[in-house]
C-alpha cells in the first residue's frame, strides 16, 4: 500500500523504520495545525499497541473525573 501527498511547503520532521536506513519527510504545519499521515503496524510489537491503548484509557479515566 502506497500513497503520496502533494503539498507545498517544508516538512517538519523525518521518520525512519527502527531497523532500516531509509527516511521519509513527514509533517506539515499551517498556522497552529500540525498534520501528518503515518501507517503503524503493531504485528511485530504488540506490547507497543498495548502501551498506547493503556495511555488512551488512562486519559479517558482522568478526563471523566472532571
Amino acid at each position: 500500500h502506497r500513497s503520496t501527498m502533494d503539498i507545498d511547503g517544508e516538512s517538519v520532521f523525518n521518520i525512519k523504520k527502527p531497523k532500516g536506513k531509509r527516511t521519509w519527510q513527514c509533517g506539515y504545519m499551517y498556522k497552529n495545525v500540525l498534520a501528518y499521515y503515518q501507517h503503524i503496524n503493531f504485528l511485530g510489537n504488540k506490547k507497543s499497541l498495548e502501551y498506547l491503548l493503556d495511555i488512551v484509557e488512562k486519559e479517558k479515566r482522568d478526563k471523566s473525573v472532571y
